[in-house]
């Protein structure tokens, strides 16, 4: 049998450097924020781990916390915060990535042009959240 592109599974695995990059640029430019005012280095080093989804919300959140606290512009620091106050999946699912990483190892072909698996910092900057 022909091998189709119907034949073939893909895994997409946690975004890279270049990635985050690109995705944090295209969700600053969808909410109209202009991508050279931010240290977006910052913001690509401290998202490693991060979904596409998630890293959207995180722009999101830190547009709204900037907004509603003082309507001011978000700032590469109201991103930053926006990150450390939240817990990626890849933290809080991390046996299920990593099942699901070694499943497409051997029965997948990778959807990115990464030949590495992006890391999750076993010491991430989060902040804890104090219920009340």
């Amino acid at each position: 049998m022909k091998k189709g592109a119907g034949y073939l599974l893909y895994f997409v695995d946690l975004p890279n450097e270049d990635e985050r990059r690109a995705i944090i640029s295209i969700h600053l430019n969808k909410r109209k924020r202009a991508v050279e005012n931010y240290d977006i280095d910052s913001i690509v080093k401290d998202s490693e781990g991060y979904s596409g989804a998630e890293i959207e919300e995180i722009v999101e959140s830190a547009l709204s916390n900037a907004f509603e606290d003082d309507m001011r512009e978000m700032t590469t620091q109201d991103v930053l915060d926006a990150i450390k106050d939240s817990i990626p999946l890849s933290i809080s699912r991390k046996e299920q990535i990593v099942n699901l990483r070694l499943w497409a190892n051997e029965r997948a072909r990778n959807a990115s042009t990464q030949k590495e698996l992006v890391t999750v910092p076993e010491s991430p900057n989060r902040r804890v959240i104090q219920s009340n």
